[in-house]
């Protein structure tokens, strides 16, 4: 009977199904607080009444059956795993959903209904009946529901009613389909890149192109930019927010893997968007420029963890540019030999050549200390 049931599936792949728990009777479900006949989880498994499971082939024709429900049940789960899922039947699901999205309404309205009633509960019960109905009356289903039954054949790829060749689509039963007028005509060539099967791809891109260059350019560029309002609040967050809202679409279109979602979003997404900003923000500039000079109070050595790190940071008089800690920090080589004798004796500047880049913020050109002695002299 194990057999039976996997047949029908066997020109579809069910990747994620890993066991199948049998009970001799009906069971109880703590996660569902009930006693049920059979359960599937996500990516794991199928459980079953052994009672029940068996009932479904003694009544061959009663359009109950345990063991096809289940696994159209798990058909289904696969479409969320990020580890592969069937790709003709997550081509074509979406298609039939519509395609039967009105029988759907109706039996979840209660009108009566060539289908059982349980397939209006939800979705995805109603393509598990959809399912046991298919198998085990094919032909009356045909007769009472011909479209969905048609593009029912063409999604689980074989057609129950032709017994002298092994089940398969023949040409025969397309022509016939599309001969008929009043059919909703299939459609053999499906897309070739499903929106989940493109995303998984998509996500693990956008995750290395984010940190192997989203990342790095994105702080190499940044230290030249000066916005007064702050890069972050001007551009991060609302980058990050809009990434943040492309979820609601995968969510809605049926991806629900938040864990590729995290990579393609914050690695990927954002620092890539970040990058080409702040590239087209330096790229694309004023040719005037402007030069600003800010007074120095104090140059300290730069240390982490108790060691110098062989660069200095300029605290500005009134704490200007406190928040551009990069613009203020300079090598050994740039100090030079200035000395915090000398900074008592003259004033030290930092001299800042700016251009403002195409969104508006400053771009950092060049930077440089100066010393403007007693006499006004300067080097």
């Amino acid at each position: 009977m194990f057999c039976a049931t996997y047949f029908w599936f066997e020109r579809l792949q069910v990747k994620q199904l890993q066991k199948i728990f049998l009970y001799p009777d009906i069971f109880y479900s703590g996660l569902l607080k009930a006693d049920v006949k059979g359960l599937t989880f996500k990516h794991t498994a199928i459980h079953l009444s052994w009672k029940n499971f068996k009932e479904g082939y003694d009544n061959p024709d009663d359009k109950i059956n345990l063991g096809l429900h289940e696994l159209a049940h798990a058909l289904k789960f696969d479409l969320e795993d990020e580890l592969g899922f069937d790709s003709h039947f997550a081509n074509y699901i979406d298609d039939w959903q519509r395609i039967s999205e009105k029988e759907y309404n109706e039996l979840a309205n209660e009108v009566p209904s060539f289908l059982r009633s349980y397939g209006g509960a939800n979705r995805e019960e109603f393509f598990a009946v959809c399912v046991e109905h298919f198998f085990e009356a094919p032909e009356a289903f045909e007769d009472e529901l011909p479209d969905i039954y048609n593009h029912l054949c063409f999604l689980l790829q074989q057609n129950p009613q032709n017994t002298t060749s092994d089940y398969l689509l023949t040409p025969t039963f397309l022509e016939k389909i599309k001969a008929n007028e009043e059919l909703i005509p299939l459609k053999p060539k499906t897309r070739i890149h499903h929106l989940r099967e493109s995303f998984y791809g998509l996500s693990l891109l956008m995750f290395v192109s984010g940190l192997v260059i989203g990342v790095p350019v994105y702080l190499y560029y940044s230290e030249m930019l000066l916005t007064e309002n702050g890069f972050f609040k001007a551009v991060a967050i609302p980058v990050f927010i809009f990434g943040l809202l492309q979820s609601v679409f995968f969510k809605i279109r049926g991806f629900n893997n938040m864990g590729y979602f995290v990579a393609y979003n914050f690695i990927g997404f954002v620092f890539l968007t970040l990058s080409l900003f702040v590239i087209v923000n330096y790229s694309i500039r004023e040719k005037k420029t402007a030069t600003r000079l800010h007074k120095i109070r104090l140059i300290d050595l730069e240390v982490v963890e108790g060691r110098g790190t062989g660069k200095y940071i300029l605290t500005l008089e009134k704490n200007e540019l406190i928040n551009y800690i990069d613009v203020r920090t300079f090598s050994k080589s740039e100090v030079g030999d200035i000395t915090h004798s000398q900074m008592e004796n003259s004033e030290i500047f930092m001299v800042l050549h700016l251009s403002k880049g195409f969104w508006g913020i400053d771009n950092v050109l060049s930077k440089r200390l100066i010393q403007i002695g007693a006499n006004n002299s300067y080097r």
